[in-house]
């Protein structure tokens, strides 16, 4: 906000492809440091969440957009829809 009107500025870091990976793996380790990758489940509408998707061995595409079902298809994930 500038004057009490809102500028449509960003503050802070946008949320988007490589970087919503970072700052999930940035919180999870703060707040839950013992979190299993490894076993873990992500779900995910857009090909903006690939890199989310790819963090854990359960990627799901939820009711995904046009560009990720078919990556999804291609890479053996699961997808609701």
């Amino acid at each position: 906000m500038r004057n009490g009107r809102y500028t449509g500025g960003v503050n802070g870091q946008i949320c988007l492809d490589e970087q919503k990976a970072i700052l999930t793996c940035t919180a999870l380790a703060t707040h839950h440091p013992d979190i299993d990758w490894a076993n873990g489940t992500s779900y995910a509408d857009g090909e903006t969440d690939l890199n989310l998707l790819e963090l854990v061995c359960n990627p799901v595409a939820f009711f995904p957009e046009e560009h990720l079902k078919p990556i999804a298809k291609n890479r053996g994930w699961k997808i609701v829809e």
